[in-house]
Parts: structure tokens; sequence; C-alpha cells
């Protein structure tokens, strides 16, 4: 049930982050928000260990894509 509960709460952060960066264009509000999708995937760990080997990719996506909103924000 935990495991449904964090893939839910990594598709509404996801969905979240794309209004805001994107939607709203605010690069502040979206490394905020992808830094919570990082955390959440990373909380998938805790739960099944398999899981979070086949999220690494994933993870890896969402570390460059944290960088780059980070790297749009310092520069705005």
């Amino acid at each position: 049930m935990r495991a449904l509960w964090l893939y839910g709460a990594q598709l509404g952060t996801k969905l979240v982050w794309c209004c805001v960066f994107f939607g709203i264009r605010s690069p502040g509000l979206g490394l905020i928000d992808i830094g919570s999708l990082f955390i959440v995937i990373v909380l998938f760990q805790k739960i099944d260990r398999l899981a979070a080997l086949l999220l690494f990719p994933y993870a890896a996506w969402v570390a460059f894509a944290m960088v780059l909103n980070a790297a749009i924000w310092w520069l705005n």
C-alpha cells in the first residue's frame, strides 16, 4: 500500500513540476518541487529494493533535470 502511495506522490509531483516550470514559468518553485520529486523517488528504497534499482535511471534523469532547473533559476 505504501508503494502505491509513493508511486502516486511521484506522479503528482511530476505533474506539479511540469505545470509550475512550464505553465507558470517559475524556476524557483520548480526547483523546490523537483527536489521533492527526487526525495520521493529515493524513498522507494525503503519500501522495495528492486523497485529502487529499477527506478535508478529515472532518478538519474530527475537529478540531471534538477541540475538544469537550478542552472536556469541561477541564471535568471
